[in-house]
Parts: C-alpha cells; sequence; structure tokens
C-alpha cells in the first residue's frame, strides 16, 4: 500500500551522488541517529499526562465537552478565556468551512449554529496551527506541515461528508494525523539537538526527516490518547500509513490517505501529484472517481479561505 508522499519537505543534497556515497561515515550522524531514537522511544511511550500538554483554553474545552450538562454558554465562557482564539473561532466559523445562511456574531451563536464539536474543531485547528509550536531553524517545515494540517482536515471533512459518514471526527483526525512530527521536532529541539551547525547540515537534516518519519505515527497517536481525543484521531495518527492492519479496516485512517492525497494534489509541500482514482486508498474507501474534482476544488477553496497558500 502507498505510503502517501516520499518527503513533505526538501532535504539540501543528493544522497544518491557517487560524491555522497563515498563519503567517509560521519560520527555526527550516528550520534544524532541514536538521540533522536530516544527522542521517538520516549515520546511513543504512553504516559499520563502526556509530556506535551494542550494550552489551557484547548484543555478545558475538551474537558466540558465531555460533561452531558455543557451547553452553549458554557462553551462561550471557555472560549472566551482567549481572545486570540476567540475571534479565530469566529472567522472560520463564518468562513467557507460553514458558510452559514447569516452571519454568526458569537462564539455562543456559533456552539449552536455549527455544534459544539465544530467549535472544539476549530479551536483546535488555531491552537495548534499558528503559535503551539515553534521550533527555530525548522519554521518552514512547520508551516508545510501546519498547511497540510488544514487542508487534510478540510478534505477528511469533505469526503465523510460525501460518503455519508460521521463527519465529527473526520475534520481532527486529519488536522493532527502529522501532529507526531511536530511534536518530534519540537522535542528535539529543547535538547539541545537541532543547533545552527545540525540545520545547516544537510546529513543530519536528512537524519532528522527520516527518524521523524519512522516514529510520528506512534507518537502522535500517544498524544491523542492522552489529550483525550476521539479514538478515531489516535487511529488515524496511527495507521494513516498502513489502514489495514493486523486484519482490522481503520477507516478513519483510511480517509485521512485520501486526504492525505488532496494534499498532494494540491502541492503542499510536494510538488502537485495528479488524483489517481485507481489509488488503493480510494479504492478502498469506495469513492466514485467522478466526486474526486469536486473534493480537490472545494477543499482548495476552503483551504484557502482558511489561510492556506495554495
Amino acid at each position: 500500500m502507498p505510503a502517501g508522499p516520499q518527503s513533505k519537505f526538501d532535504v539540501p543534497g543528493d544522497p544518491g551522488t557517487v560524491e555522497h556515497l563515498l563519503k567517509p561515515p560521519d560520527p555526527q550522524v550516528a550520534a544524532l541517529r541514536f538521540e533522536l531514537d530516544q527522542v521517538g522511544l520516549t515520546l511513543s511511550t504512553t504516559s499520563e499526562p502526556p509530556r506535551r500538554s494542550l494550552p489551557e483554553v484547548a484543555t478545558e474545552l475538551l474537558r466540558v465537552l465531555q460533561e452531558p450538562r455543557t451547553d452553549a454558554a458554557i462553551i462561550e465562557r471557555v472560549v472566551a478565556r482567549d481572545p486570540f482564539v476567540s475571534a479565530q473561532v469566529l472567522s472560520v466559523a463564518n468562513s467557507a468551512l460553514y458558510s452559514p445562511r447569516s452571519p454568526i456574531g458569537s462564539v455562543r451563536d456559533a456552539a449552536v449554529r455549527i455544534g459544539m464539536e465544530a467549535v472544539r474543531d476549530i479551536a483546535l485547528m488555531v491552537i495548534t496551527t499558528s503559535r503551539m509550536f515553534r521550533v527555530p531553524g525548522l519554521e518552514r517545515q512547520i508551516t508545510v506541515l501546519c498547511n497540510r494540517a488544514v487542508v487534510t482536515a478540510v478534505a477528511s471533512r469533505k469526503v465523510a461528508h460525501l460518503l455519508g459518514g460521521n463527519t465529527d471526527y473526520a475534520f481532527l483526525a486529519g488536522l493532527l494525523h502529522d501532529v507526531g512530527h511536530l511534536l518530534i521536532f519540537e522535542e528535539a529541539s529543547k535538547a539541545g539537538l537541532l543547533t545552527r551547525d545540525t540545520l545547516g547540515n544537510p546529513d543530519l537534516v536528512r537524519v532528522l526527516l527520516e527518524k521523524s518519519a519512522q516514529y510520528h505515527t506512534a507518537v502522535g497517536a500517544v498524544a491523542c490518547r492522552g489529550w483525550k481525543l476521539p479514538p478515531a484521531t489516535s487511529d488515524a495518527a496511527l495507521h494513516h500509513h498502513r489502514y489495514k492492519h493486523e486484519g482490522k479496516h481503520y477507516l478513519a485512517a483510511n480517509l485521512v490517505a485520501v486526504a492525505d492525497l488532496v494534499a498532494d494534489a494540491l502541492g503542499v509541500g510536494v510538488a502537485p501529484i495528479p488524483m489517481d482514482a485507481q489509488a488503493q486508498p480510494i479504492l478502498d474507501l469506495g469513492l466514485k472517481a467522478q466526486v474526486l474534482p469536486e473534493v480537490v476544488e472545494e477543499t482548495r477553496v476552503v483551504a484557502a479561505a482558511l489561510g492556506v497558500p495554495l
């Protein structure tokens, strides 16, 4: 089964050149590989609470949504603690993502009209893609990951809607399926592994991206479980490259695998790759070929309205 794009990032240098292959082993490469293995293993070990916590407004929003008596007024009080998030919730609620018939004027109104879970999704999108992750020297890579997160979230929601499935989990599953990359980059930076010299060395950057690719699914799944997100979210994080595993078909992960193909078609972090109706994730999800242009175009319009440069 295809595992999606080979890389969402440009890595300087070509590992296939004769000059590269004849270079003597670099002890820095081995040392960084060992240290990044420790980062990956540590982050992918289940712990309570998770090593990386969500900001307070997100944590409280997730908590109150588990309470049976939570209503729109409570949601508004929680979100209002962070004026930036509150403003962004209103902006997104009025965007092409939800296309309300009349303007939504307050967070309470948003919770009533588009749903409390939708407000949760917007708040988490704003928090995780705008200011939660800051890694000096990897700004471009972080931007690519955040842009892809938004695009895959939008595409997942659209595909779930077309298939008549549960769209409540689809947006979050797409949004956070690659969060493991961000957590690994952040932890490696905190550990002092991503110095200017390291990030200026193509061989070391390549090791970073290889190790991030190796561990990001397990790391993301542990984080989603620790944050007490819906199980489909951690399933998508863990299985989006292998959504059929040990006799089980993880539908949320399959959905995200298709959404990843939409992000590829839109050229988010990679050279644009046209949608192939015969791609295995599309066939396994039962998505009709004739709806693919609609999925790509609507995702493009909505993601652009949310600030993704396309």
